[in-house]
């Protein structure tokens, strides 16, 4: 009976430490001494070692953009005289 005693107290002691821990209160906000933070500039924090690379940037006009654009503009443009030719043959069997 003894044991059994003693491993109660030993409980009731580690619950009693556990509720002190547990009802400790909060931490009041105590105003510190060191300036506001000032959020109107930000920091700048730069990894040179992740940052890009300072490669070149390709051209802008190549010769596969450039045969591109002829490409459309070509067919742009035969589209647009087919259709005006087409319509000025309905046109003249209107009339």
């Amino acid at each position: 009976m003894g044991t059994e005693d003693s491993q109660v107290q030993k409980q009731r002691d580690a619950l009693a430490l556990s509720k002190s821990v547990v009802q400790r209160p909060a931490p009041s906000n105590v105003q510190s001494t060191s300036r506001p933070l000032d959020l109107t500039v930000g920091e700048f924090i730069t990894y040179p070692e992740f940052a890009p690379s300072q490669t070149s940037l390709p051209p802008l006009v190549t010769l596969r953009r450039l045969l591109l654009v002829l490409y459309l503009t070509a067919g742009a443009t035969a589209t647009i005289y087919l259709v005006a030719k087409v319509l000025d043959f309905h046109s003249s069997l209107i009339l």
